[in-house]
């Protein structure tokens, strides 16, 4: 080892001891921590609240209804091959679309994501069906390839629901 690399090492070295810290070489540093989750990772944004508009339909009996944003602009279907495929890979294309809460307050965190231009629909669905597919509850099936607990805000009020049920959304007129 040079004089210079010798002494530099020396001059790094003096402030970590004086805090606790030994220096070590590369390969006595242990590992680092797991990165947090995902949750843990969203930036914050200030609260934005959303309000049921007064001329929604009524929620018919014996049903539980379901809220979701969407960007007003429709999602791009002349992605590159490569992208297809790795959107299909990763599970995203079959995610899409089936993120509901049933709660409409805090669609005002997924609108800001949306903005300048997003759009509220929702979908009824009959009360005590929905309860398995609260995140929460969730029990993902081998061959899905996403998990929503892994990428959950809030496993308390979020769904992700099948398909077939997602289809059935409505517009939720402003």
């Amino acid at each position: 080892m040079s004089d210079v690399v010798r002494s530099l090492a020396k001059q790094l070295a003096a402030p970590m001891r004086a805090t606790g810290i030994e220096p070590r070489g590369i390969r006595g540093v242990p590992p680092p921590p797991p990165p947090p989750p995902l949750s843990a990772s969203l930036p914050d944004k200030p609260p934005a609240t959303y309000e049921v508009p007064a001329s929604a339909p009524a929620v018919p009996e014996g049903h539980v209804r379901l809220y979701r944003a969407e960007p007003v602009v429709p999602a791009r279907a002349d992605y590159p091959q490569w992208l297809q495929q790795a959107r299909s890979q990763s599970g995203a294309t079959d995610a899409a679309g089936r993120w509901y809460t049933d709660t409409p307050s805090t669609l005002g965190f997924y609108l800001a994501d949306q903005a300048p231009h997003g759009r509220v629909f929702y979908v009824d669905l009959p009360a005590g069906q929905h309860e398995p597919f609260r995140v929460r509850n969730y029990e993902a099936k081998p061959a899905e390839v996403v998990n929503p607990r892994n990428f959950s805000r809030d496993q308390d009020t979020e769904f992700f629901i099948p398909k077939e049920w997602a289809a059935k959304r409505a517009l939720l007129e402003p």
